[in-house]
């Protein structure tokens, strides 16, 4: 053989190789790799996702009895701070002056985002 024919060879085998990845690709089985394949390379690796600080609103609880009060029943107390994380809104309701009176019983301090499931916008 010559170089011409094993150009000619080796252009022939990939014409064939394409072909077969087209067939591949037109499959189900290949479609549903190929879109795994795509979704993966958008994840990022832990180090590299950036962290985000987005100011959200936060519900902080407080049982009457944190607060000094002897004897309310089982009221405690509840605020809504804005602030990036549990222990920001913490820090913000302590300096918080409005605070509403809950008949529910509160036994425990608590603190949960007031929406937790927010939409990106």
């Amino acid at each position: 053989m010559d170089s011409s024919d094993k150009r000619k060879k080796s252009i022939r085998e990939l014409k064939i190789d394409h072909l077969n990845r087209m067939i591949w690709l037109s499959t189900p089985l290949g479609k549903f790799l190929g879109t795994i394949k795509n979704q993966t390379a958008k994840v990022f690796s832990s180090t590299d996702v950036p962290k985000k600080n987005k100011i959200r609103e936060w519900v902080v609880r407080l049982p009457f009895n944190s607060l000094g009060y002897k004897q309310m029943g089982p009221a405690g107390f509840q605020t809504i701070v804005h602030a990036d994380s549990s222990i920001h809104a913490l820090e913000q309701a302590v300096d918080c002056d409005v605070w509403d009176v809950l008949d529910i019983p509160i036994t425990s301090s608590q603190v949960f985002l007031k929406d937790p499931i927010e939409e990106e916008s």
